[in-house]
This record gives structure tokens, C-alpha cells and sequence, in this order.
């Protein structure tokens, strides 16, 4: 059986929806399997084309599975939250 595992990182602000605010990506992220999702407390590092860089914390993620005969897919909704200050410093050290 084939699994396919997408993810779309959506940017919260903590007072709107994150389904209100636009998409980190401009497109939907393929990944190899299920590890390779981001567990919440995670941090993650983007250099966008759309001008959204920096460190981001994951606050929450929903996964959705979806299967047939012969294939099963997966698609995570992860939400992420722009860290502020020398928050890269502090975790590069650790």
C-alpha cells in the first residue's frame, strides 16, 4: 500500500483563526512519511519566498487520513507561531 503525506503550515497570531490567516508556503509540502511531521513544541526555521523567515514554534497540528485499497493519504494541518527575540541563539546552544 502507497502512503502519501502532505503538509500545509498555516501561521497563527494568537487572536485570529489560523484558517483565517494565509499559508506560511504558497504550496502544500510532500514528506517521506509521517516522521517527518512536526510534533507540537517543535521549532522550525523558514526562508520563504513569501517574506515570512524566522523561527516558528508548532502550537498545533490535525492530521487527516484518508484511505483506499490501495493507498492511504495523509494530510497534516500544522500551525505555527513566529518566535520573537534571539529565540535562534538561545536553541542553537542547547
Amino acid at each position: 500500500m502507497k502512503t502519501i503525506v502532505t503538509i500545509n503550515f498555516q501561521q497563527g497570531d494568537g487572536i485570529s483563526r489560523p484558517d483565517d490567516a494565509r499559508p506560511l508556503l504558497d504550496s502544500l509540502t510532500p514528506v517521506n512519511s509521517l516522521a517527518d511531521v512536526p510534533s507540537i513544541g517543535d521549532y522550525l526555521e523558514f526562508h520563504s519566498q513569501l517574506g515570512d523567515e524566522g523561527v516558528f514554534k508548532v502550537i498545533s497540528r490535525f492530521l487527516r487520513y484518508k484511505t483506499t485499497p490501495n493507498q492511504t493519504s495523509i494530510f497534516a494541518n500544522i500551525v505555527i507561531e513566529k518566535q520573537t527575540g534571539d529565540i535562534y541563539g538561545i536553541l542553537i546552544k542547547e
